[in-house]
């Protein structure tokens, strides 16, 4: 299993601006772009009763903009001052209707109440109509597929070009756009089927007998049971918007017992050399607060919502549970909890082993200033470092618990923190924003090793339940390491991505200390230290510790930086940079293991409701040809002048890499395999009360 890093860079305030490039294929649409929303981002922000009633109208009436809005209350006026026979009936229902609900007055308020009543029914017909007709054309995919920089100048792309400037509406909040997201396609079956085979076929080969087994037993299943299973698919399209999605979470995620570290987390890892202050307390403050700012600027609508080529809406529900979010384990499988932002203002700082509540949050949603949050921090640095002595002494840090299996630290969790001190202070870190690891030791220098400490939970010191953890190093470098079933790593790459954009220099002093920024509310309390009864936890901590240290031993990542070469150039061949970057890595494992593999790449499928990701297959006959013939060339006849055997190898790297994204399309566009074939399983099962063995396999 190839575990990546999401690296991000430090980009300086001139450099914000994101450019588009107009045959680029796919690129993270970042938020904030400009100087103006960076100060957006930097100034505090509460939400108000005002701004909550105003966004809950704003969300419910986009797209219809105001001059339509207005016109809905002329022509309910207008009908009901008309003498019109059809609409006479139904002005008569309303006042019957007025009358039993007691909202029957004078002459004058009748009519009023009769033409606001009308208003609003011919503003909810325009609401729907507008979103049904943007829904019906954003399922238009075919526009995709020209990503080799020609035009589709089709009727149809025409067509669909229009109304997309014609029916978008202007100024959409935050998560306007899931109302008008299209459903997630379902593919046929027999299709689903003949991919599957398709991407087997070079791995197992065509005349293998395997290949021809699962060939007769798939398609014996397509022929007798696939059909009642897809009608349950089809008719949970209709109802829930996405089929796959909450499957996939739940039996994929939720339900796996295995160790959370190494199997479901990942990490990501800051790359600038100098980091913008040299002061630990005061990095941390101003990352808390821009953290809790860009929550509430999220739950605003003051974010604007990512669009794909500037055009296209993507999914944003994921950005819901960037914050407060935890996986509770439970005996018979997981639960994911987002806490809501009334239950949810503060942080949790993790020093020496120690753990503290620390509020960002003051009364009516007031943030703490950055200042008044460095001094916060320095007092539980120095705190943590008095009571390293003399606090009772743990094997392991109480942060392993979270390293076991599942099951068992489910298990642990309903005996020894169901109820007393455990509880308490089990429910402060589970209801926190995030949690920030504060560790006082010399960090790695190498990129590679900070890398391996942040996958593997720095050997036990990251609470693995939660979203999101972040460790800031003595260095003041810091690495986060999140949690997968709460949120993908490109959702997690655009959070940070707005974090390094308002973490600039003017957040600090001159010394590198964090600022007082009008507007915010100051500290006054110190940092509530949380208590714990272990003494029955000498056992589980045991266990725990030992499977933290096999996960740290396990985990050995290689970061390597290629500086020689980039996008550009291999752009500039005319060839995709994913496939480029797929079959040099099956390339090498087939240089250094004699054979291919069956490998994974995740891609997002963000163009539909509630969408998440999908799973390309990149092995394919064209690479596994293209590997082979650069395997058979020498490298000396290369070099002294056969030409035909070079233009023969570049030819395949082109068809290579064309068909890899002809699968890449396939996949975002909702014409996968496996999330089609892990559904066909599920509705299967509860269809027949029976696992279904071809597909287990």
């Amino acid at each position: 299993k190839v575990i990546t890093t999401r690296a991000f860079r430090y980009r300086r305030q001139t450099r914000l601006s994101c450019i588009r490039r107009k045959n680029r294929m796919w690129r993270p649409a970042y938020v904030l772009t400009n100087r103006n929303k960076i100060a957006l981002l930097q100034r505090p922000h509460s939400i108000s009763l005002k701004s909550q009633l105003s966004l809950w109208i704003s969300n419910k009436l986009w797209p219809v903009p105001l001059y339509q809005l207005a016109i809905c209350f002329a022509v309910g006026f207008f009908l009901q001052s008309s003498d019109v026979s059809f609409f006479n009936g139904v002005k008569s229902r309303m006042v019957t209707l007025n009358e039993r609900i007691s909202l029957h007055r004078d002459s004058w308020s009748t009519q009023a109440l009769i033409s606001a009543e009308l208003s609003l029914v011919f503003l909810m017909i325009v609401v729907y109509l507008r979103r049904a007709f943007l829904r019906t054309v954003l399922s238009y995919t075919r526009w995709l597929y020209f990503f080799d920089g020609s035009e589709d100048k089709s009727l149809w792309t025409s067509i669909w070009r229009f109304s997309m400037k014609v029916g978008m509406g202007a100024n959409p909040t935050t998560f306007s756009h899931e109302a008008i997201l299209p459903s997630l396609p379902l593919p046929n079956v027999s299709m689903t089927v003949k991919r599957l085979l398709g991407s087997l076929a070079p791995y197992l080969g065509v005349d293998s007998s395997r290949y021809k087994t699962l060939r007769d037993q798939l398609n014996e299943y397509s022929r007798k049971q696939a059909a009642g299973s897809q009608r349950r698919l089809l008719a949970k399209t209709w109802t829930s918007g996405n089929y796959s999605t909450f499957w996939w979470e739940t039996s994929t995620f939720l339900t796996n017992p295995k160790s959370l570290i190494l199997n479901t987390n990942y990490c990501a890892v800051e790359l600038r050399e100098t980091p913008p202050s040299t002061t630990q307390a005061a990095r941390g403050a101003v990352l808390l607060y821009l953290l809790a700012n860009l929550r509430s600027l999220v739950f605003g609508g003051c974010i604007q919502p990512q669009l794909f080529k500037d055009t296209v809406p993507l999914s944003m529900t994921q950005w819901k549970r960037a914050f407060s979010t935890t996986r509770i384990p439970l005996i018979e499988g997981d639960e994911l909890w987002t806490f809501p932002r009334s239950h949810s203002q503060h942080a949790v700082v993790v020093c020496h082993g120690s753990f503290y509540k620390l509020s960002i949050l003051a009364s009516w949603q007031r943030l703490f200033s950055p200042k008044s949050l460095q001094k916060q921090l320095e007092w539980i640095l120095e705190d943590a470092s008095a009571r390293v002595d003399k606090r009772k002494k743990m094997s392991w840090p109480l942060c392993c618990l979270t390293q076991l299996d599942r099951r068992e630290w489910g298990a642990t969790r309903c005996e020894h923190f169901a109820k007393g001190t455990n509880k308490q202070s089990l429910d402060v870190i589970e209801r926190a924003i995030c949690i920030l690891i504060l560790d006082t030791e010399v960090a790695p220098q190498s990129l590679s090793e900070r890398t391996t400490t942040a996958l593997n939970g720095n050997w036990g010191c990251v609470w693995a339940d939660k979203g999101l953890n972040f460790m800031l190093s003595a260095d003041c470098r810091f690495s986060v390491h999140a949690e997968q079933s709460a949120l993908d790593p490109a959702i997690l790459a655009s959070v940070l991505d707005c974090l390094q954009c308002g973490e600039i220099a003017s957040m600090y002093d001159s010394e590198g200390n964090a600022i007082e920024l009008e507007g915010t509310a100051i500290h006054s309390q110190l940092p509530e230290r949380l208590s714990w009864e272990i003494d029955e936890l000498s056992k589980p901590l045991e266990l725990a510790g030992k499977t933290a240290l096999l996960n740290a031993t396990k985990a050995s990542v290689s970061v390597l930086k290629v500086s020689t070469y980039g996008r550009p150039t291999v752009k500039s061949f005319g060839l995709s940079c994913d496939g480029f970057m797929q079959i040099a890595l099956n390339y090498a494992f087939y240089l250094l293991s004699r054979k291919f593999a069956l490998s994974a790449e995740t891609v997002p499928t963000r163009l539909f409701s509630n969408g998440r990701t999908e799973t390309l297959r990149p092995l394919t006959n064209e690479m596994v040809e293209f590997i082979r013939a650069c395997d058979t060339l020498d490298k000396k006849n290369c070099l002294s002048g056969h030409s035909d055997a070079r233009d023969r190898c570049i030819q395949l790297l082109k068809t290579a890499c064309r068909r890899h994204q002809w699968l890449l399309l396939h996949a975002m566009t909702g014409k996968g395999v496996d999330r089609h074939l892990h559904a066909l399983n599920l509705a299967t099962q509860l269809r027949t009360h029976e696992r279904c063995d071809i597909l287990d396999t």
